[in-house]
């Protein structure tokens, strides 16, 4: 079983440095754990998913810029929707997430879901 993804929930990228929350505008109406369930289209860099802290993707052309072995500020790009998103619950008529999706940064990060931000709402 998994559990669907709501605000708030932690996220990491394999290229950064710290972990990041996920942001979920709160007025869509569709909620678990008391709160908004996230879709797969909610994978907007800066708007749905903040900095993960510093970017060691060598991909990266601020990262490219420096010396061997640093890092420059992560300033995400997400190029993909959340994926594979429930095939089971839909939240505003988009899959919703759970915590075995994952979306992917231009950088070469993945990025995945390390807390879903609620434990009581699983899908099958």
């Amino acid at each position: 079983m998994a559990t669907l993804v709501t605000s708030g929930a932690l996220l990491q990228c394999t290229m950064g440095s710290a972990p990041s929350a996920l942001d979920i505008p709160t007025t869509r109406g569709v909620s678990a754990g008391g709160r908004a369930v996230a879709t797969v289209t909610d994978q907007l860099s800066g708007t749905n998913i903040r900095p993960f802290g510093q970017c060691r993707s060598p991909a990266n052309p601020a990262v490219a810029a420096l010396p061997p072995g640093a890092s420059a500020p992560c300033a995400p790009a997400i190029v993909t929707p959340w994926t594979p998103g429930s095939s089971s619950v839909k939240a505003v008529n988009l899959p919703a997430v759970h915590n075995g999706c994952q979306c992917i940064c231009r950088w070469g990060g993945t990025v995945t879901i390390v807390s879903p931000g609620q434990q009581t709402t699983t899908v099958g």
